[in-house]
Parts: structure tokens; sequence; C-alpha cells
């Protein structure tokens, strides 16, 4: 457990920007008060509703409607103003409105986007009870301090959700480059998830809502950062040069009034780092150097709306993006020889077709294709030369070229039966891949240690022998029916099931059961307990199936020859490698291969304290069976080998297991500082543990007759992570945003630094020590953002037409104001050391030492324009 003194000095910070901002208090000889009734369009109150109030000066003025739909405003200056209503489902209300001295009261009405949005709408009404699913919504502020690039928002977004990984929604599609942070209109996080239709286990859904493109407006931003900006690498002895920038356009208008709109992204980015070489040389000297690697990243984004009618939307995406690394996977113990050039592009077209019919039936058609290329290319074509966890020099052994196109077709259909909101589906998704890869063809050396290297006493010689390109095609399905209905007024039910099917696995029917559960005791508005139970299966990574076609022993071959029983394989260069008997190896898959199954189970406790507390906690556990994992079957016993007209067989089998469990303690405080500006904490803590036979599908076990001595601890085996996020107005107009990140040691793995089995890899351990029963010490960082909005325009007038206050029958288009944002960003920003990367080699003169450190100071400053 972290120790308090020390928990105080990480929270210091966090802490300072709240302190930096007097308390809030204001005359009330000149002041107004707004009070709102936000309805939808049968004149029911919907809670939650974000209210934001822009003044002709000054930053604007956040706050939420209460259960009832009633939104009362903080004191407010009178005069003019703009208001603005949102709340995930509605189309968004704007309009200006004078405020007087005193009391004003009006009411907003919310048009409903679609029947989807009116199944939402109606759970978001009711009681805690009848919430299925636990549901974190960011507040506009939250999603303002959010990163601007599309990568390091998922970044951030999969940060908040927790250590069980996220699945990206865009607009309904999952997978794809996330929209530029000023396109998204609402972000909510959902977790323990147990709808039918989830294929993921023990992962959160990001669901992101983009903005509508109903009125012209856009966005334009510029980012840069450096070495200027950024401290010293800490494995370096002087700064090393690095550079960012970051350039960002947007559009989207009307193109038939209230029937067809359009929205354009454009983006580019380039970086260059210096990565440290801590390898050592061949007298066992450090090699104090660093090697610059450049990404360049270009790319796209056009959607398009239409309305066939009142019941029938349109909705159309393409995205298209490039991206270009040089001098990729050097540094650390790869020496500058070992650079290669990486590509890679995609192009991802979507299509989804929202049919209404009557007041109880939606229809939703989803059409997805992706097509994405990648190659590959080593700077040289020299052979290997490993020196565990010393120094690896020569070529980097890859060249490759490979192209994947996917097509996804999916429909959902929900209805209304009674108390029953019931939902079927359906989704196909078959795909083509056309793979070449020469991987090792030039061969890699391994020796134990530099004394060995320096005598030439090589361990052990492997090559791959052959070409071939693989084509192929792999089709997957799932079937899915669930049913939610309120049992009581304070209980919800849910229940479903789903069944998966695919090409390269014999069993089609894979049944996946689920139910869940919500209870707001003794009819709370104010807390609930939620549960459930569901079985999940995941699918057979093509990746895996394109090996065993590759390598299978005749066509290609991957030689081995351990040369200590090769006279040190000094004759390696002359000879026949494939005239010699029991050394070409091939990988295969195990005959039963099954889908891999987890199943999970959860229950939380919310309540919501004060109207501006919220407190959240929960237990997740999940049990994985039937999981891939390799061994090698051909290992020798007694040296010889079962199937001696081969070498190593490797051979995918789903007889892995994991274990998890997690539980989760946090709490939202909102609340309002000086001149009413909204300010929140958000504090997470988790403990938990993750237990498995291996960390990756490919992985040998340190003994493949006895794979089961693997059991232990995983990569993700962080037993405490502590989260903390504050965000609040500081000074002059410039609002701070904190996020804490503490986390104990990751473990790693303790290894002889020989193969005593004669199995090909590398992680023999001593007898008796489990596997990654290492340590690597506590970690924390701190980032730091920046910002200031100036108003550019002031209160936007309405257009003819627009919308208007008042109860249902209101319509109309929404304005936008233009701003100009000044920000700044920066990761690290104590610039605290994080060690990473423990070695666990006992041979290696670094065992129990990290190899590799965190990012230092990152410093980003941009500007950004709003229109």
């Amino acid at each position: 457990m972290l120790g308090m003194h020390f928990t105080k000095r990480l929270l210091v910070p966090a802490f300072v920007v709240f302190a930096a901002s007097p308390a809030f208090a204001q005359s009330a000889a000149n002041q107004a008060q707004l009070r709102l009734v936000v309805v939808d369009q049968t004149g029911a109150g919907i809670p939650a509703a974000t209210v934001t109030i822009k003044p002709a000066t000054g930053e604007p003025i956040v706050f939420a409607a209460d259960d009832h739909g009633v939104a009362s405003s903080p004191a407010l200056v009178p005069g003019a103003v703009t208001i603005q209503v949102e709340f995930p489902g509605f189309m968004p209300f704007e309009a200006p409105l004078t405020l007087k001295r005193g009391a004003t009261n009006e009411t907003v009405t919310l048009e409903i986007e679609g029947f989807k949005a009116e199944v939402e709408v109606s759970q978001a009404s009711a009681p805690e009870g009848s919430k299925s699913t636990s549901t974190t919504a960011l507040t506009q502020e939250e999603i303002d301090a959010l990163p601007d690039d599309p990568e390091e928002l998922a970044e951030a977004l999969s940060a908040l959700a927790g250590p069980g990984g996220a699945t990206f929604f865009m607009n309904g599609f999952s997978g794809g480059r996330l929209p530029n942070r000023d396109q998204i209109r609402s972000i909510r996080i959902r977790q323990n998830n147990y709808a039918a239709d989830n294929h993921d286990a023990g992962r959160s859904q990001i669901e992101i809502v983009t903005r509508p493109n109903a009125n012209w407006g856009g966005n334009g931003s510029v980012t840069m950062g450096g070495d200027a900006f950024n401290a010293r690498q800490p494995q370096q002895a002087i700064e090393t040069p690095s550079q960012e920038r970051n350039v960002q356009f947007g559009l989207r208008g009307p193109i038939v009034a209230g029937k067809t709109s359009f929205s354009f992204t454009g983006s580019g980015n380039t970086r260059f780092n210096s990565n440290p070489i801590i390898a050592l040389n061949e007298s066992g000297g450090r090699i104090n150097d660093a090697v610059r690697s450049t990404n360049d990243q270009a790319g796209f984004q056009f959607g398009l709306e239409h309305s066939l009618n009142q019941s029938h939307g349109l909705i159309f995406n393409l995205q298209r993006s490039t991206t270009e690394g040089l001098n990729q996977g050097v540094g650390g113990f790869n020496l500058p020889e070992r650079a290669s050039t990486r590509e890679a592009d995609s192009t991802q077209f979507r299509a989804r077709l929202q049919s209404v019919f009557g007041t109880k039936y939606l229809n939703e058609a989803r059409l997805q294709l992706t097509t994405n290329g990648n190659d590959a290319t080593s700077a040289s074509n020299a052979s290997t030369i490993v020196v565990q966890d010393a120094f690896t020099s020569g070529g980097a052994g890859i060249s490759s070229n490979s192209s994947t196109r996917r097509l996804e077709l999916a429909d959902n259909f929900d209805f209304t039966v009674g108390k029953h909101q019931m939902r079927v589906g359906a989704m196909v998704e078959g795909a083509f891949y056309s793979n070449f890869d020469e991987r090792n063809a030039a061969g890699t050396w391994t020796y134990q240690t530099i004394a060995d290297y320096n005598a030439g006493r090589p361990a052990q010689y492997s090559q791959r022998l052959g070409t071939v390109d693989t084509r192929f095609s792999q089709y997957q399905a799932g079937f899915y029916w669930s049913d939610e209905f309120r049992l009581h007024r304070d209980v919800t039910i849910g229940v479903g099931v789903r069944n998966e099917l695919q090409s390269r696995i014999g069993d089609k029917l894979n049944l996946m059961p689920r139910a869940g559960f919500t209870w707001a005791p003794f009819g709370s508005q104010t807390s609930a307990i939620r549960g459930g139970y569901g079985v999940f299966y995941d699918w057979y990574d093509a990746g895996l199936y394109d090996q065993t076609l590759r390598v299978d022993g005749v066509t290609v071959r991957d030689v081995r020859i351990n040369c200590v029983d090769f006279n040190n394989c000094a004759d390696v260069a002359s000879i026949d490698l494939l005239s010699l008997s029991g050394v070409a190896g091939r990988i295969q898959a195990a005959d039963d291969l099954q889908m891999p199954r987890v199943h999970q189970a959860s229950i939380s406790y919310d309540r919501q304290l004060t109207s501006n507390v919220m407190f959240q906690t929960s237990y997740q556990m999940l049990r994985g069976n039937n999981l891939m994992r390799s061994r090698n079957i051909n290992v020798p016993v007694d040296n010889v080998r079962p199937n001696p007209a081969f070498g190593d067989i490797t051979q995918f089998e789903s007889t892995g297991r994991s274990q998890s469990d997690r539980l989760t303690v946090g709490t939202r405080i909102r609340f309002a500082m000086k001149n009413s500006q909204p300010a929140m904490l958000n504090v997470n803590y988790t403990f938990g543990q993750d237990k498995n036979y291996t960390d990756g599908a490919t992985s040998l076990p340190s003994d493949s007759l006895n794979p089961d001595l693997d059991w232990g601890p995983s990569r993700q085996d962080i037993r405490h992570r502590l989260q903390v996020q504050a965000q609040a107005p500081i000074f002059f107009g410039v609002r701070g945003n904190v996020n804490l990140n503490v986390s104990s040691g990751v473990p790693y793995n303790m290894t002889t630094g020989r193969d005593t089995n004669n199995d090909g890899a590398y992680n023999d351990r001593p007898e008796g020590v489990s596997r990654n029963s290492l340590r690597g010490d506590t970690t924390w960082g701190l980032n730091l953002n920046l910002s200031r909005r100036f108003s550019l325009s002031g209160v936007t007038p309405v257009a003819q037409g627009g919308q208007r206050f008042g109860g249902p029958g209101g319509r109309g288009g929404n304005g936008a104001g233009k701003s100009m944002e000044l920000f700044v960003q920066a990761q690290n920003v104590l610039n605290h050391v994080t060690h990473t990367g423990y070695t666990g080699n006992l041979l290696s003169p670094y065992f129990g030492q990290a190899t590799s450190v965190g990012q230092p100071r990152d410093v980003n400053v941009g500007l950004r324009f709003n229109f």
C-alpha cells in the first residue's frame, strides 16, 4: 500500500488548482437567475440535460437539469446571453435570451432525433431502478479537456474507462479512427454491459455521438511541441532533439436545409523522437547514444446525413488515413542498424439506415467496408545477432506486405411488447486476407552472454527458409435476442442470449446466456444496485491461421540448430540446411480448437450522496476458458524428438485459462466556483488481480511438456491503481485540468538466461520460481492542461425561423458562436522518472534493473478556432 506521506505528496499538485481560486461570492443586489424546464415533445421532463449559458463576455456557465428536468442556474449577471441545451438522442437547442434582475422562467422543448434516441430517453427519464447498465456521461467541460488528437483522445478515454480496456463506438459503429474533439457532442462510458448485442467481455463500451450538421460551423487548430519545451530524456546526458506538429481543420453545414447536411475534417501530424540506446558494447560498456525515429500521419473524414422522410434517415461516412514510420524498432537493446520502415493505409466506408415504424418499432441497418494495407522493410539485410539482454545488432529481419478487405453487415430491430423492450439482431462479417511475409530470411545468431559472443560460442542459430504468399477468407457471425422489462417499480430485469460462429471453428453452436438486474432500494431516486452474469465468446484470430498456412514445414520451414550439439554452428554457412534432418520446424493448429470463452459476473452500488456528489463502487469477476496458447509438441525427450522428421512443431491450442477480479471505488464531485464557473473532481481506486497461463497466443511456455507450470500473474496484474482528475477555473478565464495516475509495480519474469530443455525459448526459470514472480516499482505521473477561450462574436443572433423558448411545438436550427482558444498540454508535468522494462535474466548485467523509462515532461502549445 502507498504510504500516507507519499499519497499527500502526489495529491498536492492536484489541489493547487483549486487553492488558486478564491471562494465564490457575489452581491445579491444586481443578480439574475434562470429557471429552465427541459421537456421532450410529449411534455415529459428530461433529467440531466446539459444547459450552457454564454454571456457576451466571459466564460460559459454550465449546469444540469435535475431528475424532473428542471435546471436552476447559479446567480447570474443581467444582460444578453445565449442559451444552449443538449441531451444525447435529442437535437441540440440554442437561442438568445435577455436576463433581467430576479428570476426568469422558461421552457425548452428538445426534439428527438429518432426512435433509438427515444428508447434512450425513456430510460434516462426513469428512476434508477429502470436503468440496466452503469453509465457515465462526460460533461462538456470534461470533453473540452480531452486531447484534440484522435490517437491521444483514444488513450485518454481508455484510461477513464478503467483497466479492463475499452471498445469504441462512433454513431453506432465500432472501430475506426475517432473524430476530432470539437466534432463530439456526447461521450458515454458503459461498464458491465450484459446486453446480448455486446461481444466483448470485461471491456467498457465508449459511445461517441458527433454533433449534427444542421448549421454552418467549423474549427481549425495548430499544435506544436519539441525539445525547446520538453525535459531531457533521463537515460541521456544531454538534451536530444524531438518535435511534434499537428494541424486540423473541419467544416460542417447544410446542403439542403432540414434535409441534407455534410461534415469534413482533415488532419496532419508529423513528429520525431530520439530513442535512447542502453545496449552494451563488446567490452560490456554502455553505448550512450540515441536514434531519431519519425512518424507521419495524414487523413480526412467526410460525412453525409440525409433525411429521406420523417421516419427514415441515412448516414454516410468515409475515412482515409495514411501513416509512415522511419527508423522504427530502434532504441533500448536494439542498435541503429536494426531500423525498419513501416507504412500503413486504411480506408473505411460506413452507411446506416435508421427507420421508425409507428411508435413502437425501430430498425437500424449498418454496412461497413474496410480496406487496410501494411508494408515493412528492414534497413539492413544482414543476419541478426542477439546477445541476451545486452545488445541486438544486424538487420531487423522483416520484409512484409499485407492487405485486408473486410465487409460487415448488421441489423438491429427494436420493438416494444407491453412492458418489454426487446431487440433482435444479427451481425455477419467476412474478411479477405492477402499476405507476404519473409521473416528471418538472413538468419539469427543467439548468444547467452557477452563472454560467449566474444568467444564465438553461439547458443543457437535459426532461419526461415522459403517464401509463400497466403490468400484466404474468414467469416464470422453473431445472432442475438434481448428483453428488458420492469418487474417492479424499483426492479428492472434484462435477459438475452447470443450465438456466435466462425468459419475456422468446427462447433457452430456457441450459446451465450446473459442476465442483469437493477434494484433501486425502496424506490430510491438516488441509489441503485446493479448486477449481472453472462457468457462471452471470442474469435479465432486470422493472424494465427495465417501462420499455419505459411510455415507448413514443406514450402516454408523454421530451421533451428542447437549450436552446443553442432560444433558451435561453425559449419552453418557452408552446408545445405535443408539436407539436415530433424531441424525444419512448422506451425499448426490443434484439431479440436474451440472458441475462447469468458464468464463474467459483477455487482455494483451507485449513490447520489448530494446533488453534487456521486459515490460508485463495483466488483467484477472474469473467468476465461479455452483461451489460445502455444506449445512445442516436438520438444526432445532424452535428446530424441517424438517426430524425428521435424524440428520444432509449434501448435496453437485452446487450452488456456485466465482469472481476473477487480474492486473499484470512486466518487464524482461537481460544484461551482468563482463567477459560477463549474468545477469537478473525479477519484477512482481499483484493487485487482489477473492470472493466466500466457500473455500471448504465440508465446511458448517455459516447459512445453508441462505448460500448466506457467500459471501466474499476467502482465496486467497491477494490484493497485489510483486515478484523480480535477478541473477548475484558475484566474483570468484560464481553466485547468489535472490528471494524476498512480499504479503499483508491474510483474516480470525471472529466467536463467538459458534454454536448458532445448525448446527454442529462452524463458526457463530457476527451479521453484513461478512465472512473473518479480515486481517493478510503483509508477505515477501528473498531467496538466491549461486553456483560455476568447469569444470573437459575442452573442450570436438567432436566424428567422430559428429555435425559440416554449413548450412542445418549437422547432428550427441553432446558431453557432465564434471563439479562439489558447491551450497548453503538459504530460508528466513534474518530470517524474517512471521506470519500466525490467530485466529478469539472471545472466544479464541489467538483472533486476529497469532498462527503459517513461516519457519525460512533454509540453505542447496550440491555438484553436471555432466558428
